[in-house]
């Protein structure tokens, strides 16, 4: 790890001509963030052992900031910008200033303890973050893996141990700021793409709470007991852990494999209580007790329009997090094939339709999901990468809209099928009219939650390529929110008044997907119809209504 020091080669002038440069890209960064500068350049100790802790690193700094002092911290400080840095800032002293220059040898920023301790004994109220792992071009292209998780890291642990708002009543603070987001501007905005109900969480589908507890998982029990460890006729039997494997499209899966088992199979369906996949250790546990050969990785955080707005930082750290664990364990612990799930809201905002695989990274997200979609967008990246440096067969699936049974059938907060058969059961239970949110002009691809687990099922088999794969129903298959909303009527056997209320926004009119690569390879799988999808569907929520999710 270094800072963004560098080196430069040639005669004396093009030396000038470097410090020169340096200066002032120097000067700039100190006007610019306003943040002055002073003498002391304090060294913090790379090893625990030899740190004084009596003895605190900012010593001539003072204690109180009461009196509008600054203490100004710079990472990376020991390299060019740096160093340039560091002279502008003792040229031109200002009063009330303490500047905290640090180098590699003064902590691990990849490690968020070093990282913690760094800043509980500096307590900056100014950070410069020039600190991370740089390299030439051979580097970069032999090591895409370590060049992100470590600066993904060293990111991560700056950015969310810097300056720590001194009221609760901050301006940035997401739990201030999103009382300025209601719940009624969001519905009436109808310059936002992402509105419609089925969109509100994107098209992942499966909610997985992660357990922020170490004591849900039982230590004594292995998750995979029902595991098959034999080798009977020369076979290596292979175990498939499912993350997220308590939501819809878990539950489908599971649902596929009971009734079309495999010799040499083993299936371990993870939830949150059995651990915190956001936090390395407790991942590193579920690998070491199941020993995974695959893994089908769904769990995320996701959550409606509202909390992707107002929590972009969770949203981004937390996938990024749980992402990151899964993949690194995934090469650690040699397992044979990983697929993750995407979503077609990640695609970029602006775009022609129909979108494909080779469009994921051509423009930046809705800025409404911008946390979320750029933590799903990395696998994909990563993906490759782990697959160009350790041969590793990691892929990922973009379903469009999916539905189903164990859907999450909150009216606020579900999809548009889930949220349209509570709605109608409600209103023939009430003898009310059935409404509709919009116009229901919007186009939509829906797709089956038993449909994508056989294909989930057949892509961890069959299908090896680190580019990912569109799963969804041909371009031609695409409904109305009306014919969905009169199809669900039907299967409810609802005789009342459907109405339609165009007051609120209709969102994004169409999101067609293209399945040309699926077709590609299964030209003729034939996907659960519409009528045949929703009835199933109705069925079961009228079935489980006192337990299912709503």
């Amino acid at each position: 790890m270094s800072g963004s020091g560098g080196r430069t080669g040639g005669n004396s002038n093009n030396t000038v001509i470097v410090a020169a440069l340096a200066a002032a890209v120097a000067s700039s960064i100190a006007t610019l963030l306003i943040t002055g500068r002073r003498r002391d350049h304090v060294e913090i100790s790379s090893s625990k052992d030899k740190v004084d802790e009596t003895v605190p690193l900012a010593k001539s700094t003072p204690t109180s900031k009461e009196d509008g002092s600054s203490i100004v911290m710079v990472t990376g400080g020991s390299g060019l910008v740096g160093k340039a840095i560091e002279n502008f800032v003792n040229e031109n002293p200002r009063e009330n200033e303490t500047w905290v220059y640090l180098s590699s040898k003064d902590g691990d920023l990849r490690d968020r303890k070093s990282t913690e301790a760094i800043f509980e004994r500096v307590k900056p109220t100014h950070v410069i973050h020039l600190a991370a792992k740089v390299g030439g071009l051979f580097a970069n292209m032999s090591q895409k893996v370590e060049f992100y998780r470590e600066n993904v890291l060293i990111n991560d642990n700056v950015m969310e141990l810097d300056v720590t708002p001194s009221s609760n009543n901050c301006a940035s603070c997401h739990k201030c700021s999103s009382s300025k987001l209601n719940s009624e501007t969001l519905k009436n905005n109808k310059n936002m793409t992402a509105t419609t109900s089925e969109e509100a969480a994107g098209s992942k589908r499966d909610h997985v709470e992660i357990s922020s507890s170490k004591e849900n998982a039982d230590e004594e029990a292995p998750l995979a007991k029902k595991a098959s460890t034999s080798k009977e006729d020369g076979v290596v039997p292979s175990i498939v852990m499912v993350t997220g494997g308590s939501g819809l499209v878990g539950k489908a899966i599971e649902n596929f494999v009971n009734e079309k088992p495999r010799d040499n199979e083993s299936w371990v369906y993870l939830s949150s209580k059995d651990g915190d996949l956001r936090d390395r250790k407790s991942t590193e546990a579920i690998f070491e007790r199941v020993k995974p050969t695959h893994v089908i990785h769904l769990a995320a955080k996701v959550g409606g329009l509202f909390a992707n707005m107002s929590q972009k930082v969770e949203f981004y750290r937390e996938n990024v997090l749980i992402n990151d664990n899964v993949m690194e364990c995934s090469r650690i612990y040699k397992v044979k094939k990983l697929v993750s799930f995407l979503s077609t809201c990640i695609f970029p905002d602006k775009t022609t339709y129909p979108i494909d695989e080779t469009m994921l990274h051509n423009g930046p997200p809705h800025s409404s999901n911008e946390g979320y979609a750029l933590a799903k967008r990395l696998i994909d990246t990563m993906n490759r990468a782990y697959a160009e440096e350790y041969n590793c067969n990691f892929t990922s699936i973009i379903p469009t809209n999916i539905y189903g049974p164990n859907d999450n059938f909150s009216i606020q907060n579900g999809h548009v099928i889930p949220g349209l058969i509570h709605k109608c059961y409600l209103a023939k239970k009430n003898n009310t009219p059935f409404t509709i949110w919009g116009s229901g002009t919007p186009l939509r691809q829906f797709v089956y939650s038993k449909d994508l687990a056989e294909l989930t099922v057949w892509v961890m088999r069959d299908y090896h390529n680190p580019d990912p794969i569109t799963l969804s129903v041909d371009e031609k298959e695409e409904v109305s929110i009306k014919s969905v909303a009169l199809s669900v009527a039907k299967a409810m056997d609802f005789k009342g008044e459907v109405v339609f209320d165009t007051e609120k926004a209709d969102g994004q009119f169409k999101k067609t997907a293209c399945n040309k690569k699926l077709r590609s390879h299964l030209p003729d799988y034939k996907f659960t119809t519409m009528e045949e999808g929703i009835k199933k569907s109705v069925d079961w929520f009228v079935e489980n209504y006192d337990t299912c999710r709503k």
